[in-house]
């Protein structure tokens, strides 16, 4: 296909998987208790799939949006001096918006290169049937995160594939600030996701 980059605008889908955690920033009142030893995030699974609308800017620029559905599952473990220990899981499904600046490599035969990067704004789809007690550790249910990457394009004679890594980092704190032991031990939670894309277009 080497007229395919002549097209203003492509169209397209996406599936992928990745890991994703919370970043945590403890608070003051965390390194004063006796009674709690740790508040660890752990590291959980993520499955998204969405699709793809790609303009083309210049010869080497284009801008995507990339609407999505994405399955997350984050967790914080708590231990206390006492042995007891209590694991603190957010299960959410999360439609996101990102919008994405694309920078491409010269074509090569059949590949090039590519960076990108961008904001990746979402919200929780079906967040009020899902809505945990005030004695839990409990997050908003909008987000606000800087994505980045990179990839390859790989030209077939019907199709483009394009394998990508991207980073996502939350900038917006997302802990709601509850009267428990749980939410007290922590200033601040961003989240954080490494995610593999396979982008069909």
């Amino acid at each position: 296909m080497p007229y395919y980059d002549d097209k203003l605008l492509h169209y397209g889908f996406f599936l992928a998987a990745g890991f994703t955690k919370f970043d945590v920033v403890h608070s003051d009142y965390y390194f004063q208790l006796d009674s709690i030893t740790q508040a660890a995030p752990g590291n959980n699974g993520a499955l998204t799939i969405g699709f793809i609308v790609n303009l083309k800017l210049h010869d080497h620029w284009d801008l995507r949006l990339l609407p999505n559905f994405s399955l997350y599952t984050r967790n914080v473990a708590y231990e206390f001096r006492n042995k007891y220990k209590s694991d603190q899981i957010t299960e959410s499904s999360y439609i996101n918006l990102p919008l994405l600046v694309k920078f491409k490599s010269q074509r090569r035969k059949n590949a090039r290169m590519y960076i990108l990067g961008g904001i990746n704004p979402g919200i929780e789809a079906g967040a009020k049937k899902k809505e945990k007690k005030e004695t839990d550790l409990r997050v908003q249910n909008t987000d606000l995160r800087i994505d980045y990457g990179f990839g390859f394009d790989i030209y077939y004679p019907l199709f483009k594939f394009s394998p990508e890594l991207r980073f996502s980092h939350g900038i917006k704190n997302m802990l709601i600030h509850d009267d428990n032991i749980y939410s007290k031990s922590l200033k601040k939670v961003f989240t954080h996701t490494v995610t593999l894309y396979l982008n069909f277009e």
